[in-house]
């Protein structure tokens, strides 16, 4: 008796003890590995902490593999999206606003670029925005964001589209470069790289979102709602991933390797994406520092495109936009 007593003591000394360690000396159960099929119109510049999240393996230390394409135009990334081709776009958020109104059931999870940094490019011989009365502009779609920053770009000079210019669907960004390089229109809108290389081209800058507009929410993650909802964790950890490389990338420490790294990875030259960092990350901070979208530059986005009639009305946010996905990625 006096040794059952003896063996029962133990064991509960021993179970108290076990339940007296540190937290972190318990075994922390591993997420269960995911893959996040990813399409976006183009890989550019403006990815950067995403791309950063992808090369420096962040993406796999979450337990995640990425299967990135390229789509060529954001109608095309939400219709790969809302029947499900893919689980993950990265695009502007006009293209969810029009793909609700349409009826599909996707949402933004996250920001990527929250500030936009569009440049509407014309022609060495074309000078001023008065320049362009006559002319065709490359667009990628006929209604969408695109058209309406390029409207929104030239209103000052007093010129309408379609009765002073006309707005000609080209396609994806390189495109609308090639299309302007080649005389086949006089200006267009571009993003880094592809203005920075267009200025040291000798074409000429007419207007720029960072200084003609008010500030606007660009780059975003949008899922479709039913995937989204099922693959909650797998998503938080992608948020998760984007946030370390968006810190990382802040820190004046890694720029050498940060542009190398990005260089690397869209077989750019380094002079341009050194450029790129200038602008974009040391003085305009226009990437997302925590993988969270600008609630204030999307209600912008959202007027913007009710004035344009690309939706109906000026609805709430969260018609668009669903935060606890990027709320939960911050227990990683």
């Amino acid at each position: 008796m006096r040794a059952r007593l003896a063996l029962l003591a133990a064991a509960v000394l021993l179970a108290l003890g076990l339940a007296a360690l540190p937290a972190a000396a318990m075994p922390t159960p591993q997420p269960q590995r995911a893959t996040i099929r990813i399409g976006t119109p183009a890989i550019v510049v403006s990815q950067w902490p995403f791309l950063m999240a992808k090369v420096r393996g962040t993406f796999d230390r979450m337990g995640l593999d990425i299967d990135l394409s390229a789509t060529r135009t954001e109608p095309l990334s939400m219709q790969y999206l809302v029947s499900n081709s893919i689980d993950l776009t990265i695009l502007s958020p006009g293209a969810v606003f029009t793909t609700v109104e349409a009826g599909g059931n996707a949402t933004i999870i996250g920001g990527l670029q929250n500030k936009m940094t569009y440049a509407l490019l014309g022609r060495p011989e074309i000078r001023s925005l008065q320049d362009l009365r006559g002319k065709s502009i490359a667009t990628d779609q006929v209604r969408g964001t695109i058209p309406a920053i390029i409207k929104e770009l030239i209103k000052p000079s007093g010129l309408e589209a379609d009765r002073d210019y006309e707005l000609r669907v080209v396609g994806a960004i390189n495109e609308r470069y090639a299309a302007m390089v080649a005389n086949q229109v006089a200006a267009t809108l571009l993003a880094p790289p592809w203005d920075t290389r267009a200025q040291t081209e000798g074409y000429t800058v007419l207007a720029s979102t960072l200084t003609d507009l008010p500030p606007l929410q660009w780059n975003v993650y949008a899922v479709e709602r039913n995937w989204a909802n099922a693959n909650r964790d797998a998503l938080a950890r992608f948020l998760a991933a984007v946030r370390q490389n968006a810190e990382w990338l802040y820190d004046p420490a890694n720029r050498e390797e940060a542009i190398r790294l990005l260089a690397a990875e869209l077989n750019a030259d380094e002079a341009l994406i050194r450029e790129n960092y200038a602008n974009m990350v040391a003085s305009n901070q226009v990437y997302s520092r925590d993988g969270s979208f600008d609630r204030g530059g999307v209600e912008r986005l959202i007027a913007l495109f009710a004035s344009e009639g690309l939706i109906p009305a000026v609805a709430p946010i969260e018609r668009y936009a669903d935060s606890s996905f990027w709320e939960a990625s911050l227990r990683y």
